[in-house]
């Protein structure tokens, strides 16, 4: 007697869950359309002004702490 109400309690609670889902009903899903970055293949990029500026001292700033990193005092 007890097996058979635990099994109709666990199915009760599993439909129940089913039916809940957060109220989103169907999940939404948007099909991949478009190219990646809104660029078509062959298309030649064009830098922007910043981008020279940022590269070039992103790199300056990774040479000088690898200057520093290597040359620090032992302590």
């Amino acid at each position: 007697m007890f097996r058979r109400f635990t099994q109709l309690t666990t199915r009760s609670i599993a439909a129940r869950s089913v039916l809940l889902r957060g109220g989103h009903g169907q999940q939404h899903f948007n099909e991949p359309g478009g190219y990646l970055f809104d660029r078509k293949p062959g298309e030649k990029y064009e830098e922007e002004g910043w981008e020279t500026i940022y590269i070039g001292g992103m790199s300056l700033a990774f040479v000088l702490i690898g200057l520093g990193v290597y040359y620090k005092p032992d302590t």
